[in-house]
């Protein structure tokens, strides 16, 4: 099970009527399919240019099954580094990359996803208040094993993210804004005291964030 390249149609983790989220390998096939990714493509380099090239596939290709449609005639606008945009009845659409998969998420509404190996290599020195609250801080001050602590910052940093994502904000501006209590189904944004909805999924070696 831990080998994505045996679904050559990726995983559906959700498939729920308003939302759904879907991991891919990232060493499946995959083509470009419009000549403007082609032109953008080849400004990138090779390892950005090869995430690119297969990320925009398949967000076509879940696209194209949730509304039973020919992958050519999906209308993604997604230039490289800028959020993906459907036209408005098409949905909400978000998608992440880590070293060896991608994530992509929809939902009638408003969504932001993100993917992280849980061995991915983590600086302890990053649990700071720079990415976390007070609040949060004093959470990672009660963790003593070091390994609990870094796997917490993953969860942490998913989570935060994708909320980052959904508002189409910035990491580096608005990561602090956000307090979330660990495993809580939703989080707060603090610059206006309204809660969001999140979601976190480990599904083998990888895990997931959502806001939705």
């Amino acid at each position: 099970m831990d080998n994505l390249e045996k679904y050559s149609n990726g995983i559906c983790l959700i498939g729920e009527e308003n939302l759904k989220i879907y991991i891919f390998s990232n060493k499946l096939t995959s083509n470009l399919i419009t000549k403007e990714e082609e032109i953008f493509s080849k400004n990138l380099k090779e390892r950005k240019k090869k995430e690119f090239i297969h990320s925009r596939y398949y967000v076509r290709y879940t696209i194209s099954k949730i509304f039973k449609k020919s992958i050519n005639t999906i209308p993604l606008n997604s230039p490289p580094g800028k959020p993906p945009i459907l036209p408005k009845e098409f949905g909400f659409l978000s998608f992440s990359h880590c070293v060896d998969a991608l994530v992509v998420a929809w939902s009638k509404n408003k969504i932001g996803v993100d993917v992280e190996r849980l061995d991915r290599k983590i600086n302890p020195k990053l649990i700071t208040k720079k990415i976390f609250t007070e609040k949060e801080m004093f959470f990672f001050s009660k963790i003593h094993k070091i390994e609990d602590k870094l796997s917490a910052f993953l969860e942490y940093w998913v989570i935060k993210e994708s909320l980052i994502k959904r508002e189409r904000g910035s990491i580096f501006r608005n990561i602090n804004n956000w307090e979330w209590d660990y495993n809580s189904s939703s989080a707060l944004n603090l610059s206006n005291s309204q809660n969001q909805k999140v979601k976190k999924i480990i599904f083998h070696n990888w895990v997931i964030g959502i806001a939705n």
